[in-house]
């Protein structure tokens, strides 16, 4: 039998499915390589000798309701995207207008309320680095808009600053 790289990609061609597509980014791609695997699992599985041997089955996910009460009788809410069950209600006055959601003092306030949500997590899990990171990047966003707010309109700065607690740090660049 030859060696080198071309006996070596005729091998691997061989260990190819017959209906493994050779795009498998394609639904259709997918669900092949899937069914595919399923086949290896369940024959490996029916070929082992132990007695509880595992069988391939199909996994149904399910979604509770919204607010659904868990085994443990706590209510488990599911957040839109973004939120992580993160309570605004104390931004509301820092809005302009009813559906304000862009204003440089309503978003320095919703960063708040998560950056001091974080804080309180991570006093409890201090292995926690993807948190950490997290935090990282929203005092980051967080000063950003700060920095605009100090150069575009100085007394909303310092109303927004003194009502939510935060140290300033930004000084005028002489």
């Amino acid at each position: 039998e030859e060696t080198g790289p071309r006996n070596w990609i005729r091998r691997r061609e061989k260990k190819r499915l017959p209906f493994q597509p050779h795009k498998p980014n394609t639904k259709r791609g997918v669900r092949a390589v899937a069914m595919a695997m399923a086949h290896r699992v369940v024959a490996r599985s029916k070929a082992s000798t132990h007695r509880h041997a595992a069988v391939a089955r199909p996994v149904q996910r399910v979604r509770p309701l919204h607010g659904s009460v868990s085994g443990s009788g706590s209510v488990c809410v599911h957040a839109a995207r973004g939120t992580y069950n993160t309570d605004f209600s104390s931004t509301l006055e820092y809005k302009r207008h009813d559906k304000d959601v862009g204003s440089s003092e309503y978003q320095i306030a919703r960063l708040s309320t998560r950056i001091k949500q974080l804080t309180e997590h991570l006093k409890e899990h201090k292995t926690d680095h993807a948190t950490r990171r997290g935090l990282m990047a929203l005092l980051s966003r967080r000063n950003t808009l700060l920095q605009y707010l100090f150069r575009t309109d100085r007394a909303t700065y310092t109303s927004t600053i003194q009502s939510l607690g935060i140290r300033s740090r930004l000084q005028d660049k002489i």
